[in-house]
């Protein structure tokens, strides 16, 4: 299995500041360092040695996270799409084998995942959006998106981001808006998220903040190796 690292951190929040912590005064975050298998096999063995991988990193992390972040690409291709289900208190547990909605099955084994160490996930995902009866749909018949989805302890889908400024990525379209994704959680904390590129934009990064006053943030990203700043 590919290398892969998974830092554990103890946020501590002190409600006296206003930032809306769990009546513990803290949450636990468990932010993941991901190195992808790209090469050594069709797209669908990557993306099974890809899952196998998250799946092992969340079953370590013993059930004691509120929430595990995964980065951006690094779970399935273009070969390999999902559809992302809008926000929801429907569960996407337990796995359909032919799921008529388009949701992939990896997609609901780690909404088991979630359901089993009773912890957030946020997860950077190739979508996959129908769209063959529109008259702006492109010619292969869907929309391809870089997604954001947050599961909760349930497995359901809370908050779905597609990536507004995308970096490189001329074969993914955009939504037409830019979108704001925020979302509450049982432990009194309010999120924004993003994605990478986002993050050096006004829109929606700044606006997300200004616009909701959210104080904790997450951005899912697949780093690079650049100095000293990417100007």
């Amino acid at each position: 299995m590919r290398g892969k690292c998974l830092l554990l951190l103890q946020l501590l929040c002190a409600a006296a500041v206003g930032c809306g912590a769990a009546a513990s005064g803290y949450y636990t975050a468990g932010v993941v360092e991901f190195r992808p298998a790209y090469s050594g096999g069709s797209s669908e063995q990557l993306l099974e040695e890809n899952l196998a991988a998250y799946l092992e990193l969340i079953e370590a992390a013993n059930g004691t996270a509120d929430i595990l972040i995964f980065p951006e690409g690094t779970l399935n291709s273009q070969l390999q799409l999902t559809a992302v289900p809008a926000p929801s208190r429907r569960t996407l547990c337990p796995i359909v084998v032919a799921p008529v909605d388009g949701v992939a099955p990896f997609l609901r084994q780690l909404a088991c995942a979630a359901v089993a160490a009773q912890s957030y996930l946020v997860l950077n995902v190739k979508e996959r959006e129908r769209c063959d009866r529109e008259a702006d749909c492109p010619a292969r018949g869907y929309r391809l998106y870089n997604t954001n989805v947050v599961l909760d302890r349930s497995g359901a889908v809370v908050s779905r981001y597609r990536k507004w400024n995308l970096y490189l990525e001329p074969q993914l379209n955009r939504t037409s808006e830019p979108e704001y994704a925020i979302f509450e959680t049982d432990f009194n904390v309010t999120f924004g998220h993003f994605i990478c590129f986002d993050m050096l934009f006004y829109t929606p990064a700044q606006e997300l903040v200004e616009r909701y006053s959210v104080q904790h943030l997450i951005v899912t990203k697949m780093f690079n190796s650049e100095l000293p700043f990417l100007t």
